[in-house]
């Protein structure tokens, strides 16, 4: 399998976390890598994002335990 170092060069992250010091950490760590980070502190906007823009992004980190409710389930 051959990778495409320039594309995961300029991979676009969505990051979903309530945790706003969680959200700073991975942003910093991954822009080191060159990577485009989003962040969102809901679930909902970040699901409003993709349903209105999906191939803006290649991947998406989220957290599983999330508001409302805080649990596994949503």
């Amino acid at each position: 399998m051959q990778v495409n170092v320039a594309a995961v060069k300029q991979l676009r992250v969505m990051l979903v976390d309530d945790d706003e010091a969680v959200r700073d950490a991975i942003t910093e760590i991954l822009s080191r890598k060159g990577w485009r980070v989003f962040s969102f502190n809901r679930a909902e906007a970040a699901i409003a994002e993709l349903r209105r823009d999906r191939a803006a992004y290649d991947v998406v980190v989220t957290d599983i335990r999330m508001p409302p409710t805080g649990t596994d389930e949503g």
